[in-house]
């Protein structure tokens, strides 16, 4: 994926979005789209590089964890 889905958690601000954001932020872990997996078992935290959210893979660069 080349650019931030419409609904990336990392832009689009709801509860269900800060969630995940907030979890992504104090694991230091990335998480696949959820826009581009279909189905009920999207599988959100087993990255793989082609569905990688880009909003978490800019977040995750940027975040020193070990603090």
């Amino acid at each position: 994926m080349k650019k931030s889905c419409k609904e990336c958690p990392h832009f689009i601000r709801n509860q269900h979005n800060d969630m995940i954001v907030g979890f992504s932020k104090r694991t230091g872990k990335r998480h696949n789209c959820h826009m581009l997996i279909k189905g009920t078992n999207k599988k959100l935290w087993t990255v793989d590089p082609e569905f990688e959210c880009r909003g978490s893979i800019s977040l995750v660069s940027t975040c020193d964890i070990n603090k």
